[in-house]
């Protein structure tokens, strides 16, 4: 189990679960994006996810993320910059999450596309350093 697991990988017990906006940065983050917090209700409300500057974060971007249509369907920003973040954006974010309009996730290890779907309600994208294609 990673240690971010560890701190933060069950929003019911250890954070707010109805919490707006949810900031760790700059080195209180580790290990892996929890999946969970993605499934089962979690963050329901969940507005700002800003998890920059946290080198020791890695992992892949979870593709659950907002999959139950319960779970973090209000989230407008993402923000991961700075970390070692690796993989794709998940084909499933279009449709998963919804509301999200500002995503950062320069400096980190993500290659791939971003998709069309996506695009078309961001009002900002951020991904410097990082091997990815836009289509416009």
């Amino acid at each position: 189990m990673s240690a971010f697991r560890q701190k933060f990988g069950n929003p019911n017990t250890v954070l707010a679960q109805n919490a707006n906006d949810l900031h760790l940065w700059s080195g209180l983050a580790q290990g892996e994006l929890p999946a969970a917090w993605g499934m089962d209700g979690a963050f329901p409300q969940l507005q700002e996810l800003e998890l920059g500057q946290n080198q020791d974060l890695g992992g892949t971007l979870p593709a659950a993320w907002g999959s139950d249509n319960s779970s973090l369907t209000a989230l407008q920003l993402f923000k991961v910059s700075t970390g070692s973040v690796k993989g794709s954006l998940p084909a499933q974010w279009a449709q998963n999450l919804p509301a999200i309009t500002n995503l950062n996730i320069s400096n980190n290890l993500i290659s791939g596309g971003v998709l069309e779907l996506l695009i078309e309600d961001l009002v900002m994208i951020s991904w410097r350093r990082d091997d990815l294609l836009v289509k416009l």
